[in-house]
């Protein structure tokens, strides 16, 4: 009866978890058959890494087909022509840009904020910046996408980086990207949490009023962006003391992970 009831309850989680991202298909004008084949594709691909991480198991379709409860003709088609999802190429390496920027005092103010830089030409400040994170890609590169994705401005004394709160936000393409790394780190958090193994607690917290003033709404959205930017900038600078990347000189083995992800949502509720 308990997994019966656990059964129950997991398929009414997975009913409000899909409810914004179908939302999310309709606006964009996702049909139903084209979620379906998404779905389908994603199935076998997750099922692929479960195969994985099971140490000595391996994948074949007839594997993937009883583990996704596909048909072995739909799963050899997709496993046998897939392709790696798309993603926004250096994602990863423009934010180091972005947080070397706001961490070495090369780049900052006496007071610890993000300098105007030049950005044109080799001798250009960005030039300097780009090439200390990676000599593999063009300054130039950098510069497109800190502009694409609204990271950076360009102004009458320099290239400017935005605030975290507009820098985040960007272009569509980033606003969604954000939204879905979002997504992954959540669920990754939570079964993390659920597994319950020691030394391992993730932050999971949510606050939330549902009968604030009206006359005052605004002031909290205020309120909230500025707190959560000034909360992302100190936990930039405590990351960065630890960072292989930012410090290539230190002997200690890399590959560790920090994600803090923050957002809120405050309406006048009509």
């Amino acid at each position: 009866m308990a997994e019966e009831r656990l059964g129950r309850y997991r398929k009414e989680i997975c009913h409000r978890v899909l409810r914004p991202v179908i939302r999310f298909f309709l606006k964009g004008s996702i049909k139903f058959q084209q979620f379906q084949e998404l779905a389908r594709n994603i199935y076998v691909e997750m099922a692929e890494e479960e195969l994985k991480l099971e140490e000595g198991e391996k994948v074949n379709v007839s594997r993937l087909a009883l583990i996704a409860g596909l048909t072995r003709r739909e799963v050899h088609r997709i496993y046998k022509d897939k392709k790696s999802p798309p993603r926004m190429g250096g994602v990863s390496t423009l934010a180091k840009v972005v947080n070397r920027w706001q961490q070495d005092k090369r780049f900052t103010t006496k007071a610890g904020v993000p300098r105007v830089l030049t950005y044109q030409g080799e001798g250009s400040e960005l030039y300097e910046l780009a090439s200390s994170v990676s000599t593999a890609i063009n300054p130039g590169t950098f510069l497109f996408e800190l502009i694409r994705s609204g990271t950076a401005q360009k102004t009458s004394r320099g290239l400017k980086l935005m605030r975290l709160h507009d820098a985040e936000g960007g272009r569509e393409e980033a606003r969604l990207d954000l939204m879905a790394d979002n997504i992954e780190t959540l669920v990754q958090l939570v079964f993390e949490n659920i597994d319950g193994v020691e030394g391992k607690k993730n932050l999971h917290l949510r606050t939330e009023f549902d009968n604030i003033a009206q006359k005052k709404v605004d002031q909290l959205r205020s309120w909230t962006l500025s707190q959560g930017s000034a909360f992302h900038k100190k936990a930039r600078a405590e990351f960065s003391k630890y960072d292989m990347d930012i410090n290539p000189r230190a002997t200690d083995e890399g590959g560790g992970k920090a994600v803090i992800v923050t957002f809120s949502w405050v309406s006048s509720g009509e």
